[in-house]
C-alpha cells in the first residue's frame, strides 16, 4: 500500500509541473504602439470562476493595477483611469480580465522518497596528505521523509485588450498564464506578466 501511494503522489507530482507559461497573443502590426505618454485603464474585470481546492487572493486587482502602474511608470507613461471632462482623450485604452489569481493546492500523506545518488572517494592521498585524481564511485541510497501536508501551485491567468481610444478598434490583445509548483507566492509571476505586457506595448 505504502508503495503505491508513492508511486501515485510521485505521478501527482508529475503532473502539476513545476514552472509553466502559455501566450496566446494578437498585435497589429501596422500600429504605431511607442509614441504616446497616458493610457487610460478603462476595467479591471475579477472573472474567476470557483474551483474546488483553489484558494483565490481576494487583493488580486489591487495588485494587478499597482503592478501595472509601477511598470507604465518605468516606461515614462501615466495610467489614468478616468479622463477629466473637457481633457485629451489618451490615444489608447486597455482593460483587464482576471481569470485565475492565486493558489491551488493538493493534500499529500506523509511518504518517504528513495534517492539513489553516488558517492566519490578518493583512494589514493601523497605523504602531505594532498588527494591523487584516483577515484572510485560508489553508489549510495537514501531515504527521505515527507511529512504529510498540502502541496502548492501558484497560478496566474490574466487577459490585456488595447483599443485605439480614437477609432475604437483593437489593436493588442494578449492571454498570458503562468504557474509555478512549490509555491503560492504569486507576486513574481505578476510582476513579469505586468512588465511584459507594458514592454510589448510601448516600443
Amino acid at each position: 500500500m505504502k508503495k503505491f501511494l508513492a508511486l501515485l503522489l510521485g505521478f501527482i507530482f508529475l503532473l502539476a509541473l513545476p514552472v509553466s507559461a502559455e501566450k496566446v497573443k494578437f498585435k497589429d502590426k501596422k500600429y504605431e504602439f511607442g509614441k504616446y505618454t497616458k493610457i487610460q485603464l478603462m476595467g479591471i474585470a475579477d472573472v474567476q470562476i470557483d474551483k474546488t481546492d483553489f484558494e483565490f487572493d481576494p487583493g488580486a486587482v489591487s495588485k494587478v493595477r499597482m503592478n501595472l502602474l509601477s511598470a507604465f511608470n518605468k516606461k515614462n507613461v501615466s495610467i489614468e483611469e478616468k479622463v477629466p471632462e473637457g481633457a485629451i482623450t489618451p490615444k489608447l485604452g486597455f482593460d483587464v480580465k482576471i481569470y485565475v489569481f492565486g493558489n491551488d493546492k493538493i493534500w499529500h500523506d506523509a511518504w518517504v522518497e528513495t534517492v539513489n545518488t553516488t558517492k566519490t572517494i578518493y583512494v589514493d592521498e601523497d605523504r602531505n596528505g594532498r588527494k591523487y585524481s584516483k577515484s572510485v564511485s560508489i553508489p549510495v541510497t537514501e531515504y527521505v521523509n515527507h511529512p504529510a501536508g498540502y502541496y502548492y501551485t501558484a497560478r496566474v491567468d490574466l487577459e490585456f485588450n488595447v483599443k485605439d481610444l480614437r477609432t475604437d478598434k483593437l489593436v493588442y490583445s494578449i492571454r498570458d498564464t503562468r504557474s509555478r509548483g512549490g509555491e503560492s507566492d504569486t507576486s513574481g509571476m505578476l510582476g513579469r506578466i505586468c512588465g511584459d505586457f507594458v514592454d510589448d506595448i510601448t516600443h
